[in-house]
């Protein structure tokens, strides 16, 4: 009697993903992405809140100068969830292979220009399909924002409307300050 073999796998969905993040406050998912950027070797991290008229949240932008992220590395974390080259380091904050994804709580999609020693890519994610997301690899003059450094990465996040909100700017800045003042203490940032 002949027996047949099915080949399955296993598949990440938008749901598996946001249930991760069911507790998590808004402000997290900026502590998260800048902690990426220090997990990547960044000596600067930077923040920026760009409103519209009406005040509302246009886009945030997270710059850092730490590696970049490299697509064609074997030990690129970007395409695994839920788990992390950095689950085994005692020196970065990172270990899950989720912190990406948690822009969600707060933005509709997030872009990742990222540049390393070797390549420059554009990464999209929406929110509505967190598991797919498309990565281009650009020239040099199509990255403004990281023309004038070896690495690193831009985060921006777009599309805030019905989104949970984050704080105003003097609450996100006591917030960072909290989660982030001692790291900087002892790096001597």
């Amino acid at each position: 009697m002949a027996t047949k073999t099915l080949k399955s796998s296993v598949k990440v969905t938008t749901p598996s993903i946001k249930k991760k993040f069911k507790n998590s406050k808004p402000i997290e998912s900026l502590y998260e992405l800048i902690w990426n950027g220090f997990d990547a070797g960044a000596t600067k991290v930077e923040v920026t809140i760009e409103r519209n008229e009406l005040e509302g949240i246009e886009e945030v932008l997270i710059f850092d100068d730490g590696n970049g992220i490299d697509f064609y590395s074997e030990s690129c974390g970007f395409n695994k969830y839920d788990d992390s080259e950095k689950k085994n380091s005692i020196h970065t904050h990172g270990k899950d292979g989720v912190g990406r994804f948690s822009f969600h709580k707060i933005s509709h999609k997030a872009e990742w220009d990222t540049k390393n020693s070797k390549r420059i890519y554009k990464t999209t994610i929406d929110s509505t399909v967190l598991e797919d997301f498309d990565t281009i690899e650009l020239e040099e003059n199509e990255m403004e924002l990281l023309q004038n450094i070896n690495s690193g990465t831009v985060v921006r996040l777009i599309g805030f409307d019905g989104q949970e909100s984050l704080p105003s700017e003097d609450d996100i800045f006591r917030f960072l300050s909290i989660e982030f003042g001692w790291y900087l203490a002892i790096k001597k940032m």
